[in-house]
């Protein structure tokens, strides 16, 4: 099974959240960090799908873990 992941990184300076991770086209900015969970969970199963045709329907998560991991950009 493909391990899929997103790490939420606060930009101090733009004071916005985005997205890191390994999913191929997700590339998310908010104001607020709650805001950035939801439209993960919206849009990675779709780019999964659409940009990772080597993973297996099977395989693909229905939904993706959000590390626990806050990074601070900087």
């Amino acid at each position: 099974m493909s391990d899929f992941y997103v790490v939420p990184v606060w930009d101090e300076e733009a004071k916005r959240w985005y997205t890191d991770g390994n999913i191929i086209g997700l590339n998310i900015e908010t104001k607020t960090l709650e805001e950035l969970i939801d439209l993960v969970r919206e849009f990675a199963p779709d780019l999964i799908e659409a940009n990772h045709p080597e993973v297996e329907e099977a395989e693909r998560p229905s939904a993706v873990k959000m590390s626990m991991e806050i990074r601070i950009a900087g």
